[in-house]
């Protein structure tokens, strides 16, 4: 990402319209992406983790602490799954969030090109296009 406000062909009136108004975006960067339910949360971890390494600290300098573009730490263990199927989906869709997060907007031009031109050997999450409902114990 080049700019700190999205341009008018990446944005949408819900956020349920968001995620398809970018998942075509992802399509057109490569044929790797694959719908969010496909994933589960330990190769997520795994993704997250691996993008984190290869992270521009030129580019994650540009985001303030804390306005959601910033890295999360994410050394560390996967967190465990949820026993819960409906808390399954949201850590899931929300790993999906992360992974795609870091891609667009740590990855410098360069390496996100490699890397989904050469793949390393794995698909990549498209955002998830779902609402989850609060869930209550």
């Amino acid at each position: 990402a080049q700019r700190r406000r999205p341009g008018s062909q990446f944005v949408a009136s819900t956020v349920h319209g968001m995620g398809h108004v970018l998942n075509r975006h992802l399509r057109r960067m490569s044929e790797r992406f694959e719908e969010c339910d496909a994933f589960d949360a330990e190769t997520l971890w795994s993704l997250r983790r691996r993008l984190a390494e290869l992270a521009d600290p030129e580019l994650i300098a540009i985001y303030p602490h804390g306005d959601g573009r910033s890295p999360r730490r994410v050394n560390g263990t996967a967190a465990q799954r949820p026993a819960d199927a409906t808390l399954h989906a949201v850590q899931r869709d929300g790993l999906c969030h992360e992974v795609v997060l870091a891609l667009v907007h740590h990855l410098a031009e360069e390496t996100r090109a490699s890397l989904l031109a050469s793949g390393g050997g794995s698909a990549l999450p498209l955002l998830p296009t779902r609402h989850h409902e609060e869930h209550h114990e």
